[in-house]
């Protein structure tokens, strides 16, 4: 827990990584390139990853621990979100609940299916690029124990997946598979944890006027970025390897003793609460969608005409907000509270000696 207090103003850029999302997909007009708050997402991702196994410097038999709890992190908000849905398509429509067993194996049904009866929540590929990561993750820190052999490494992954990421040659990977998907993404993990390793001294690593200029051009460049009509493909490849760059920037910056003046608390919450108001606002948008009946899962909601009036923005964010506290408090933060119970069991069994065998009885 004490790792994550450290970390804790971190929100601020979870905040600044879903707004931008809950605006575009509200009305796409609103901020063109608000999808690349995700390539945020990821780099804080590789980067609290890489803190939590540079510290335990996992051994084989941790690995299941590990992952055990990176699932407690993800899955209960997950279906606690799947089956409000489940509840309220079958209130909508009866027993129409087709493809439901694929949404439970967190395996969604193609967009082209003539009929999704539960909504297409458009989080899945996201989650899926994050447990591919979550186990390829402690075996790089498991093989590579040394810092300069981490950082060639990460380097180099970097730099093959931003290659990887902007060649249009290479476009039909994002149509293969998850773990393909990774490849494109794998930039974004690579710089959080290019961060971590720098990070590991307690010493901030620039100077206080330093981390003020990257803060500010980090910051300067991933909102010009929220400002392009990136689209699907290579251009939005590209500018992600530009957002992970700048949130990079951010981190390292944040890493500095002026941080503990920054005082934010609207945006300290929503990034506390980011998690599970990513996965409800897909759902919140339904119940707000113009023209249709409410709670209709069955058509897609990226790219419905919406009139942007501030009323409406207004009401959407409050309702996102309020359901997404209900889910972190009932649901979310539970569950991190076992994850960090198991990580302190775990630590003391690692930390008590061994039994001594009990002396056998000599007779006299």
């Amino acid at each position: 827990m004490g790792e994550y207090n450290r970390y804790r103003y971190l929100d601020y850029l979870r905040a600044l990584a879903i707004i931008p999302v809950l605006f575009i997909h509200y009305q796409p007009a609103l901020l063109p390139g608000g999808s690349l708050g995700v390539n945020i997402f990821f780099v804080l991702s590789g980067f609290f990853i890489a803190k939590q196994l540079l510290v335990e410097r996992p051994v084989k038999e941790l690995v299941p621990t590990f992952l055990i709890r990176r699932m407690l992190r993800i899955l209960p908000p997950y279906y606690f979100v799947l089956t409000v849905c489940f509840i309220l398509v079958v209130y909508t429509h009866g027993e129409n609940v087709k493809f439901l067993d694929a949404y439970l194996m967190m395996k969604p049904p193609k967009a082209t299916s003539p009929e999704v009866s539960v909504y297409r929540m458009g989080f899945f590929w996201t989650l899926q690029v994050e447990f591919w990561f979550y186990l390829l993750a402690p075996f790089i820190f498991l093989t590579l124990k040394r810092r300069n052999a981490l950082l060639a490494l990460l380097t180099a992954i970097f730099v093959a997946s931003a290659i990887a990421a902007i060649l249009p040659q290479l476009n039909f990977i994002a149509r293969s598979s998850s773990l393909w998907t990774l490849a494109f993404y794998a930039n974004n993990f690579a710089v959080g944890g290019l961060c971590a390793i720098l990070m590991e001294a307690k010493k901030p690593v620039v100077s206080e006027r330093v981390a003020i200029a990257l803060l500010a051009i980090g910051l300067a460049v991933i909102v010009a970025c929220f400002t392009v009509k990136v689209g699907h493909g290579v251009k939005l490849r590209t500018y992600g390897v530009i957002v992970s760059v700048a949130t990079g920037l951010c981190v390292l910056a944040l890493h500095s003793r002026f941080t503990q003046r920054l005082f934010l608390p609207g945006m300290a919450y929503v990034g506390l609460i980011s998690y599970s108001l990513y996965l409800i606002h897909l759902p919140v948008l339904e119940y707000f969608s113009v023209g249709r009946p409410r709670f209709d899962f069955s058509v897609d909601a990226w790219g419905l005409a919406r009139t942007i009036d501030p009323v409406s923005v207004t009401r959407y964010i409050l309702v996102c907000i309020g359901v997404a506290s209900v889910s972190y408090f009932i649901v979310e933060r539970p569950s991190q509270q076992l994850a960090r119970w198991l990580s302190a069991q775990i630590g003391d069994s690692r930390k008590k000696p061994p039994a001594q065998p009990r002396p056998e009885n000599t007779p006299t």
